[in-house]
Protein backbone atom coordinates (compact mmCIF):
# COMPACT_ATOMS: atom_id res chain seq x y z
CA UNK A 1 0.00 0.00 0.00
CA UNK A 2 2.36 2.80 -1.32
CA UNK A 3 0.99 6.04 -0.27
CA UNK A 4 4.56 8.14 -0.92
CA UNK A 5 6.77 9.30 1.67
CA UNK A 6 4.08 8.31 4.41
CA UNK A 7 1.90 4.81 4.37
CA UNK A 8 -1.09 4.29 6.78
CA UNK A 9 -3.15 1.36 7.18
CA UNK A 10 -5.46 -0.51 9.69
CA UNK A 11 -6.87 -4.30 11.08
CA UNK A 12 -8.58 -2.96 14.10
CA UNK A 13 -5.50 -1.69 14.75
CA UNK A 14 -3.39 1.48 13.33
CA UNK A 15 -0.13 1.21 11.28
CA UNK A 16 2.08 3.79 10.08
CA UNK A 17 5.15 3.95 8.65
CA UNK A 18 7.00 7.29 8.82
CA UNK A 19 9.42 9.38 6.53
CA UNK A 20 11.98 7.22 8.41
CA UNK A 21 10.52 4.11 7.04
CA UNK A 22 9.38 2.66 10.55
CA UNK A 23 6.51 1.01 11.09
CA UNK A 24 4.51 1.75 14.07
CA UNK A 25 1.67 -0.24 15.41
CA UNK A 26 -0.48 -0.01 17.81
CA UNK A 27 -4.55 -1.62 18.79
CA UNK A 28 -6.10 -5.11 18.57
CA UNK A 29 -3.97 -7.78 19.08
CA UNK A 30 -6.51 -11.10 18.38
CA UNK A 31 -3.49 -12.68 16.03
CA UNK A 32 -0.45 -11.78 16.79
CA UNK A 33 -0.30 -8.33 14.25
CA UNK A 34 0.88 -5.87 16.79
CA UNK A 35 4.15 -7.91 16.10
CA UNK A 36 5.05 -7.48 20.32
CA UNK A 37 5.96 -10.87 20.94
CA UNK A 38 2.28 -11.13 22.74
CA UNK A 39 -0.97 -11.38 22.44
CA UNK A 40 -1.64 -8.44 24.49
CA UNK A 41 -3.32 -5.65 22.84
CA UNK A 42 -1.88 -1.87 23.30
CA UNK A 43 -3.87 1.57 23.21
CA UNK A 44 0.53 2.82 22.71
CA UNK A 45 2.28 2.93 19.42
CA UNK A 46 5.52 1.16 19.17
CA UNK A 47 8.06 0.61 16.37
CA UNK A 48 7.90 -3.11 14.82
CA UNK A 49 11.30 -4.50 15.13
CA UNK A 50 12.58 -4.70 11.75
CA UNK A 51 16.09 -3.57 11.54
CA UNK A 52 15.99 -2.34 8.11
CA UNK A 53 14.05 0.34 6.16
CA UNK A 54 10.79 -0.61 5.29
CA UNK A 55 9.45 0.50 1.92
CA UNK A 56 6.09 -0.85 1.77
CA UNK A 57 3.94 -3.43 3.60
CA UNK A 58 0.41 -5.25 3.81
CA UNK A 59 -2.62 -5.88 5.81
CA UNK A 60 -5.76 -8.56 5.85
CA UNK A 61 -7.53 -10.90 7.63
CA UNK A 62 -5.10 -10.23 10.77
CA UNK A 63 -1.30 -10.95 8.82
CA UNK A 64 0.75 -8.27 8.31
CA UNK A 65 3.48 -8.79 5.30
CA UNK A 66 6.23 -6.09 4.67
CA UNK A 67 9.00 -5.85 2.09
CA UNK A 68 12.09 -3.49 3.24
CA UNK A 69 14.89 -1.72 1.26
CA UNK A 70 17.11 -5.08 0.80
CA UNK A 71 14.53 -7.05 -1.15
CA UNK A 72 13.59 -9.04 2.41
CA UNK A 73 9.65 -10.00 2.79
CA UNK A 74 8.69 -10.42 6.75
CA UNK A 75 5.58 -12.07 8.41
CA UNK A 76 3.61 -11.41 11.37
CA UNK A 77 0.02 -12.38 12.62
CA UNK A 78 -1.89 -14.80 11.13
CA UNK A 79 -4.90 -15.94 8.21
CA UNK A 80 -8.24 -15.10 10.04
CA UNK A 81 -10.53 -16.16 7.40
CA UNK A 82 -8.72 -19.43 6.44
CA UNK A 83 -10.51 -22.42 7.01
CA UNK A 84 -6.90 -24.23 7.84
CA UNK A 85 -5.40 -24.03 11.10
CA UNK A 86 -2.07 -21.19 10.71
CA UNK A 87 0.06 -20.38 13.90
CA UNK A 88 -0.18 -16.86 14.97
CA UNK A 89 3.19 -15.10 14.91
CA UNK A 90 3.88 -12.46 17.14
CA UNK A 91 7.45 -11.26 15.65
CA UNK A 92 8.03 -10.80 12.29
CA UNK A 93 9.55 -13.90 10.19
CA UNK A 94 12.01 -13.71 6.80
CA UNK A 95 9.56 -15.67 4.49
CA UNK A 96 10.68 -14.64 1.01
CA UNK A 97 13.52 -12.39 -0.53
CA UNK A 98 13.33 -10.14 -4.05
CA UNK A 99 15.37 -7.96 -4.83
CA UNK A 100 14.79 -3.98 -5.67
CA UNK A 101 11.17 -4.59 -4.33
CA UNK A 102 8.98 -1.59 -4.11
CA UNK A 103 5.49 -2.78 -3.30
CA UNK A 104 3.74 -5.58 -1.54
CA UNK A 105 0.04 -6.51 -1.72
CA UNK A 106 -2.24 -9.31 -1.25
CA UNK A 107 -5.41 -10.61 -3.38
CA UNK A 108 -7.05 -13.57 -3.14
CA UNK A 109 -4.32 -15.93 -1.65
CA UNK A 110 -1.81 -14.60 -3.03
CA UNK A 111 0.77 -12.03 -2.57
CA UNK A 112 1.34 -9.63 -5.39
CA UNK A 113 5.15 -8.21 -5.66
CA UNK A 114 6.11 -4.63 -7.55
CA UNK A 115 9.61 -4.41 -8.95
CA UNK A 116 11.23 -1.29 -9.81
CA UNK A 117 11.63 -2.57 -13.23
CA UNK A 118 7.90 -2.87 -13.62
CA UNK A 119 7.45 -6.55 -13.37
CA UNK A 120 4.95 -8.31 -10.97
CA UNK A 121 6.01 -11.70 -8.97
CA UNK A 122 3.96 -13.51 -6.69
CA UNK A 123 4.28 -15.90 -4.16
CA UNK A 124 1.63 -18.15 -2.11
CA UNK A 125 2.20 -17.21 1.91
CA UNK A 126 0.60 -20.74 3.77
CA UNK A 127 0.49 -22.11 7.60
CA UNK A 128 3.57 -23.46 6.94
CA UNK A 129 5.62 -20.04 6.67
CA UNK A 130 7.16 -20.36 10.20
CA UNK A 131 9.30 -23.48 8.31
CA UNK A 132 9.07 -22.19 4.59
CA UNK A 133 11.11 -20.14 2.34
CA UNK A 134 8.90 -18.43 -0.79
CA UNK A 135 10.28 -18.54 -3.93
CA UNK A 136 8.86 -15.36 -6.04
CA UNK A 137 7.39 -16.40 -9.32
CA UNK A 138 7.09 -14.06 -12.09
CA UNK A 139 3.61 -12.86 -13.49
CA UNK A 140 4.90 -12.90 -16.91
CA UNK A 141 1.99 -10.92 -18.85
CA UNK A 142 2.47 -7.46 -17.05
CA UNK A 143 5.00 -5.30 -17.89
CA UNK A 144 5.85 -1.53 -17.20
CA UNK A 145 3.33 -1.64 -13.80
CA UNK A 146 3.69 1.67 -11.46
CA UNK A 147 1.79 0.37 -8.62
CA UNK A 148 -0.76 -2.43 -7.91
CA UNK A 149 -4.18 -2.12 -5.81
CA UNK A 150 -5.37 -5.73 -4.87
CA UNK A 151 -6.62 -7.19 -8.30
CA UNK A 152 -5.16 -4.52 -10.43
CA UNK A 153 -2.30 -3.14 -11.73
CA UNK A 154 -1.37 0.87 -12.77
CA UNK A 155 0.81 0.98 -16.07
CA UNK A 156 2.81 3.88 -16.83
CA UNK A 157 0.86 4.73 -19.97
CA UNK A 158 -2.02 5.26 -17.72
CA UNK A 159 -3.89 2.13 -18.68
CA UNK A 160 -4.72 -0.76 -16.16
CA UNK A 161 -3.88 -4.56 -16.06
CA UNK A 162 -5.40 -7.73 -14.22
CA UNK A 163 -3.59 -8.91 -11.21
CA UNK A 164 -6.67 -11.28 -10.31
CA UNK A 165 -9.48 -11.68 -12.82
CA UNK A 166 -12.79 -10.61 -12.11
CA UNK A 167 -16.41 -9.02 -13.74
CA UNK A 168 -16.92 -5.56 -14.67
CA UNK A 169 -19.69 -5.09 -12.41
CA UNK A 170 -17.34 -6.11 -9.06
CA UNK A 171 -14.80 -3.72 -10.24
CA UNK A 172 -13.42 -5.72 -12.91
CA UNK A 173 -10.91 -4.87 -15.69
CA UNK A 174 -12.47 -2.02 -18.07
CA UNK A 175 -10.90 0.13 -21.01
CA UNK A 176 -9.65 3.37 -19.14
CA UNK A 177 -6.88 5.76 -19.79
CA UNK A 178 -5.04 8.74 -18.32
CA UNK A 179 -5.65 6.84 -14.64
CA UNK A 180 -2.53 7.92 -12.52
CA UNK A 181 -3.72 6.29 -9.09
CA UNK A 182 -5.61 3.05 -8.62
CA UNK A 183 -7.65 1.93 -5.53
CA UNK A 184 -9.25 -1.79 -5.92
CA UNK A 185 -12.13 -3.98 -3.27
CA UNK A 186 -11.51 -7.22 -5.10
CA UNK A 187 -14.96 -8.42 -6.44
CA UNK A 188 -16.47 -5.35 -5.11
CA UNK A 189 -15.16 -1.84 -6.92
CA UNK A 190 -12.27 0.26 -8.84
CA UNK A 191 -11.89 3.62 -8.21
CA UNK A 192 -9.33 5.61 -9.88
CA UNK A 193 -7.79 9.12 -10.03
CA UNK A 194 -7.26 10.58 -13.23
CA UNK A 195 -4.88 13.10 -14.18
CA UNK A 196 -7.16 15.77 -14.63
CA UNK A 197 -8.03 15.65 -10.41
CA UNK A 198 -11.38 13.61 -11.39
CA UNK A 199 -12.44 10.03 -9.82
CA UNK A 200 -14.60 7.71 -11.48
CA UNK A 201 -15.59 4.08 -10.20
CA UNK A 202 -17.18 1.11 -11.61
CA UNK A 203 -18.75 -2.09 -10.01
CA UNK A 204 -21.04 -2.88 -6.56
CA UNK A 205 -23.04 0.18 -5.66
CA UNK A 206 -25.60 -0.59 -3.19
CA UNK A 207 -24.12 1.84 -0.34
CA UNK A 208 -23.19 4.73 -2.81
CA UNK A 209 -19.86 3.42 -2.83
CA UNK A 210 -19.28 4.58 -6.54
CA UNK A 211 -20.47 7.92 -5.70
CA UNK A 212 -22.48 9.10 -9.08
CA UNK A 213 -25.57 10.26 -7.17
CA UNK A 214 -27.41 6.56 -6.98
CA UNK A 215 -26.92 3.36 -5.72
CA UNK A 216 -27.03 1.17 -9.21
CA UNK A 217 -23.79 -1.10 -9.79
CA UNK A 218 -22.28 -0.08 -12.55
CA UNK A 219 -20.21 -2.27 -15.61
CA UNK A 220 -18.82 0.92 -16.81
CA UNK A 221 -16.95 3.67 -15.32
CA UNK A 222 -18.69 6.94 -13.68
CA UNK A 223 -17.65 10.41 -12.98
CA UNK A 224 -17.42 10.81 -8.85
CA UNK A 225 -20.11 13.52 -8.52
CA UNK A 226 -18.59 17.09 -7.09
CA UNK A 227 -14.89 15.93 -6.82
CA UNK A 228 -12.65 17.92 -8.69
CA UNK A 229 -9.08 19.19 -8.02
CA UNK A 230 -8.16 15.52 -6.34
CA UNK A 231 -4.82 13.90 -4.92
CA UNK A 232 -5.17 10.86 -3.62
CA UNK A 233 -7.78 8.76 -3.20
CA UNK A 234 -7.98 5.58 -1.02
CA UNK A 235 -10.96 2.72 -0.76
CA UNK A 236 -12.12 0.73 2.10
CA UNK A 237 -14.40 -2.09 1.40
CA UNK A 238 -17.31 0.34 1.31
CA UNK A 239 -16.40 3.91 1.52
CA UNK A 240 -14.02 5.86 0.18
CA UNK A 241 -11.99 8.50 1.14
CA UNK A 242 -10.34 11.71 -1.63
CA UNK A 243 -8.04 14.41 -0.58
CA UNK A 244 -8.17 17.53 -2.23
CA UNK A 245 -5.56 19.93 -3.15
CA UNK A 246 -6.93 22.31 -0.98
CA UNK A 247 -6.01 19.84 2.11
CA UNK A 248 -9.08 18.84 2.93
CA UNK A 249 -11.00 15.16 2.45
CA UNK A 250 -14.38 14.16 1.25
CA UNK A 251 -15.93 10.93 2.29
CA UNK A 252 -18.73 8.22 0.26
CA UNK A 253 -20.11 5.24 0.84
CA UNK A 254 -21.41 3.38 3.62
CA UNK A 255 -21.91 5.16 6.79
CA UNK A 256 -21.38 2.35 9.63
CA UNK A 257 -24.77 3.06 10.41
CA UNK A 258 -28.32 0.74 10.43
CA UNK A 259 -31.66 1.50 9.71
CA UNK A 260 -34.47 -0.34 11.92
CA UNK A 261 -34.78 -3.05 9.27
CA UNK A 262 -30.90 -3.27 10.16
CA UNK A 263 -30.45 -2.31 6.36
CA UNK A 264 -26.84 -0.67 6.04
CA UNK A 265 -27.44 3.25 5.11
CA UNK A 266 -24.50 4.51 2.87
CA UNK A 267 -23.89 8.12 0.84
CA UNK A 268 -24.37 8.33 -2.71
CA UNK A 269 -22.47 11.56 -3.21
CA UNK A 270 -19.08 12.55 -1.77
CA UNK A 271 -19.62 14.95 1.42
CA UNK A 272 -16.76 17.03 3.28
CA UNK A 273 -15.27 15.43 6.49
CA UNK A 274 -15.47 18.57 8.69
CA UNK A 275 -12.74 19.90 10.79
CA UNK A 276 -10.42 18.41 9.40
CA UNK A 277 -7.82 20.10 7.22
CA UNK A 278 -4.02 20.77 6.18
CA UNK A 279 -4.44 17.21 5.63
CA UNK A 280 -1.40 15.49 2.54
CA UNK A 281 -2.19 11.86 2.68
CA UNK A 282 -4.92 9.47 3.65
CA UNK A 283 -5.96 5.88 4.21
CA UNK A 284 -9.41 4.69 4.39
CA UNK A 285 -9.93 2.09 6.93
CA UNK A 286 -12.08 0.05 10.02
CA UNK A 287 -10.36 3.15 11.36
CA UNK A 288 -9.15 5.68 9.10
CA UNK A 289 -6.09 7.71 9.27
CA UNK A 290 -4.64 11.31 7.76
CA UNK A 291 -1.80 13.10 7.96
CA UNK A 292 -1.35 16.66 8.03
CA UNK A 293 1.72 19.36 6.89
CA UNK A 294 2.74 19.75 10.20
CA UNK A 295 3.22 15.26 10.45
CA UNK A 296 0.82 14.91 13.19
CA UNK A 297 -1.46 12.26 12.43
CA UNK A 298 -5.27 12.17 13.27
CA UNK A 299 -8.09 8.99 13.25
CA UNK A 300 -12.11 9.45 12.59
CA UNK A 301 -14.49 6.42 12.24
CA UNK A 302 -16.90 6.24 9.08
CA UNK A 303 -19.87 6.76 11.63
CA UNK A 304 -19.27 9.74 13.24
CA UNK A 305 -16.40 11.03 11.17
CA UNK A 306 -15.35 13.46 14.01
CA UNK A 307 -11.28 13.20 13.82
CA UNK A 308 -9.15 13.13 16.69
CA UNK A 309 -5.35 13.53 17.59
CA UNK A 310 -2.61 10.09 17.83
CA UNK A 311 -1.02 9.79 20.76
CA UNK A 312 2.03 8.97 19.11
CA UNK A 313 5.46 10.10 21.02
Amino acid sequence: MDMGDVILGHIILEFKLLPQNQIWIWGMNFSGQLCSETLESSDIPFQVPITEKIVDFDIAAGMVTAVDCTGNIWFWGSNLNSSMMWPKITSPIHCSYLSDAKAIGKVAGMHNILREDGRVWQISIGPDVESTFYEPELISDLEQIVSISQSMALKNDGSLGELFSTEPVQGGLVPIQDVMAVQNVVVRRTVVLKEDGTVWAWGKNSLGQLGDGSFEDRTVPVQVKDLDHIVQISANYDFNLALREDGTVWFWGFTCIWDEPHDPIGIHTPVRIDNLDHVVSIFAGATSLVMKNDSSYWYFDCESRISHLVPFE
